[in-house]
């Protein structure tokens, strides 16, 4: 599968999950909402891996992105500022061990890498516009900038673990 098909349909993934998830957590359906947002992250991640990492290490790198996301949404609640620092700084580690996890690095080899940087901002940027605009009453146009950031992060995250796992 192309890098492009393959990003798009993890995008698709993830932000079907994502938004089905804050649906669900509205309305105060918060242990449903927590188990599709670990199911639809597993299967995200699933999707995006060449090479599936083994059961456990899949469901730990799922949940502790859940959790990230859960966490980010409460601060929310209070600081959209403190919650968007927040959710560049934990998806900056959690993508970091992500990707060195299934390209089989040691897990913060490569900390400081300027994609990485990028695409996480990407994805810190998108969820905070698409929380902001969903609250406003914009959940569309919000769903719309947070699949445009997610779907850069993937191209640009996919060609980093597919340079990973290629190295020797």
């Amino acid at each position: 599968m192309k890098i492009f098909d393959r990003t798009l349909f993890v995008t698709l993934t993830e932000l079907l999950t994502l938004i089905v998830w804050l649906f669900l957590l509205s309305a105060g359906h918060g242990a449903i909402a927590a188990a599709i947002l670990v199911t639809g992250l597993t299967i995200e991640h699933i999707i995006a891996s060449r090479n599936i990492p083994p059961f456990l290490e899949l469901l730990g790198v799922s949940a502790s992105e859940s959790a990230i996301w859960i966490i980010w949404k409460v601060i929310a609640n209070s600081s959209p500022i403190t919650a968007f620092i927040f959710l560049f700084v934990t998806m900056f580690i959690q993508h970091n061990v992500e990707l060195n996890s299934f390209a089989r690095k040691p897990l913060f080899s490569r900390l400081l890498d300027r994609r990485v940087t990028l695409f996480t901002a990407l994805e810190a940027v998108g969820g905070a516009v698409w929380l902001a605009l969903t609250n406003l009453g914009h959940a569309a146009i919000g769903g719309a900038i947070l699949g445009v950031g997610l779907q850069l992060e993937h191209q640009i995250q996919a060609r980093k673990l597919a340079e990973l796992q290629d190295e020797v």
